[in-house]
């Protein structure tokens, strides 16, 4: 009896964390080779793709060093490069610089 009644509270706990409502995961990613990379203006790095946004990374962003060192090395070995920025429906047709870069993949 006392299982059961456990069983139901676990069961109903499950259902309400269910039920309650999820935040959606908004974000744009994009793709590309790195055309250059600017670093200056007090310790800002700048990532520009061939084509599509380019990241911009404020001296004091926890991700710079390692953006900046992941896009150094697609640069070198020619590999690609996915940018994620915050903003839902990014269009990666146009160059402009973003600032709500949250991340890279180095393919």
């Amino acid at each position: 009896m006392e299982l059961g009644k456990h069983l139901r509270r676990g069961i109903l706990a499950v259902l309400i964390a269910c039920a309650a409502p999820a935040s959606a995961f908004a974000y744009s990613e994009c793709s590309g080779k790195v055309q250059r990379i600017w670093i200056g203006d007090s310790g800002s790095v700048w990532i520009f793709l061939q084509s599509g946004p380019a990241a911009a990374l404020s001296a004091n962003d926890p991700n710079r060093e390692g953006a900046l060192a992941a896009a150094m090395s697609a640069q070198a070995t020619g590999r690609n490069v996915t940018l994620r920025f915050s903003a839902d429906s990014v269009s990666c047709s146009v160059q402009v610089a973003r600032f709500d870069f949250v991340g890279m993949y180095l393919e």
